[in-house]
């Protein structure tokens, strides 16, 4: 399988090691991915309110803002979700 000689009675064996190492090393990297979204979210989440005017003066901008500032808090509680949820899968 990686450039070495396999006896005959020895692939089933060698073939199922080498799956079992592929599909450990994909979940390994769906937990990474997961761990990556929900710091990404994190991110989002808490930088969003930074790019709004909080000195609006009128009504509309002050209500928009408002909205700004829940969802900021969704996609934080979002991302907290994700990553708790890929460290899990990564520590198993």
């Amino acid at each position: 399988m990686a450039g070495k000689d396999i006896e005959e009675t020895e692939l089933k064996k060698v073939s199922e090691q080498s799956l079992k190492e592929v599909l450990r090393s994909n979940a390994d990297l769906s937990a990474m991915k997961h761990i990556c979204i929900g710091l990404l979210l994190l991110l989002v989440g808490r930088c969003l309110p930074l790019v709004q005017l909080q000195d609006a003066a009128s009504e509309a901008t002050q209500f928009i803002f408002g909205v700004s500032e829940g969802m900021s808090i969704g996609i934080t509680c979002i991302g907290i979700g994700w990553l708790i949820m890929g460290l899990v899968k990564f520590s198993k």
